[in-house]
């Protein structure tokens, strides 16, 4: 029963794992990128909502030919 799995042709020496304060550095920089990227995106959409917002309404039958894009 000892050999039943397949193994690799060479050793592996058994490892310490990572430090702890690894784990805890990459989920706050994960949290920190995605919110960034989040805010980012959600900033970008509402500026371009706006402009087309604004577009529409400048172009609108009986609009005001004075509103500046």
């Amino acid at each position: 029963m000892e050999h039943f799995w397949p193994s690799l042709p060479y050793h592996i020496p058994p490892s310490q794992g990572m430090k702890m304060w690894w784990d805890i550095f990459w989920w706050i920089f994960q949290i920190v990128t995605m919110t960034t990227i989040i805010v980012l995106l959600r900033t970008w959409a509402l500026r371009e909502d706006k402009d087309k917002d604004q577009i529409a309404e400048a172009t609108a039958p009986g609009a005001d030919s004075d509103v500046k894009m």
